[in-house]
């Protein structure tokens, strides 16, 4: 479930064309899909009943501290956090025949479910 929020010049600018053009037009995908949009209210539901949002906000602070802690440790350049959330940046581990390749200045591993948009770890 998504929404789009712009100002009304970039509103303006998007409208341009056909009075039955799409609305905002820019890449949407199965906008307002009946079965999506069922899905996302009972995951929703689901979110509320189990209180996993007051859950997220209670165990945010033990994440933090815990993340921050690694903050010493060789390898470790910076850590960032937001709630439940943490950016670990790492040094390169050229010795241990691990290499972390990214465009970025700093190589990052982590990420929500084992994804790793900023490079891939490979020996």
């Amino acid at each position: 479930m998504g929404g789009v929020i712009v100002s009304g010049k970039v509103h303006d600018a998007l409208m341009q064309g056909p009075d039955n053009a799409i609305g905002l037009f820019h890449g949407y995908t199965y906008s307002a899909h009946p079965l999506a949009c069922a899905a996302s209210l009972a995951a929703l539901d689901v979110y509320q009943d189990s209180g996993l949002f007051e859950r997220a906000c209670r165990l945010a602070p033990v994440w933090e501290n815990h993340a921050d802690g690694l903050r010493d440790l060789p390898l470790v350049v910076d850590i960032r956090n937001i709630g439940p959330l943490a950016a670990i940046d790492l040094k390169p581990r050229i010795e241990s025949g691990v290499r972390i390749v990214s465009t970025k200045t700093h190589s990052s591993l982590g990420g929500a479910a084992g994804s790793h948009p900023a490079g891939n770890a490979s020996r």
